[in-house]
């Protein structure tokens, strides 16, 4: 039987891949790639926790990460914001659920160490 944690981490996994395919520009092509290279790394991941491994959590911790300050980074490099402080509200559609799977993520890696 898998745990809530488990569960919540290959939950919030999915949902950003589909926010990830919903949110790509078609008439970029090198941003379109890079979407869908990491919507599939995503649900490979998704895949990798639902059959519990602890370094499939550690990778969905390190995806997170990336994902969140990504969003940020590109944000504030495109010059779609002008602060940090924007980026961060205007990538909040993206942040919340990264934040969300990291949680998910460590608890789910906790309950899987050993001892």
């Amino acid at each position: 039987m898998r745990s809530f944690a488990v569960e919540g981490t290959v939950f919030w996994l999915v949902v950003t891949t589909f926010t990830i395919i919903a949110s790509i520009d078609l008439n970029d092509a090198l941003l379109l790639a890079s979407s869908l290279a990491t919507a599939v790394i995503y649900l490979i991941v998704a895949y990798a926790c639902w059959n519990p491994r602890r370094w499939s959590f550690i990778a969905a911790i390190v995806l997170g990460l990336f994902t969140a300050l990504g969003s940020v980074a590109f944000d504030l490099s495109t010059g779609f914001a002008s602060s940090a402080f924007e980026a961060l509200s205007n990538g909040a559609f993206l942040i919340v659920p990264q934040l969300i799977l990291i949680l998910f993520s460590l608890r789910a890696y906790r309950e899987l160490a050993p001892g």
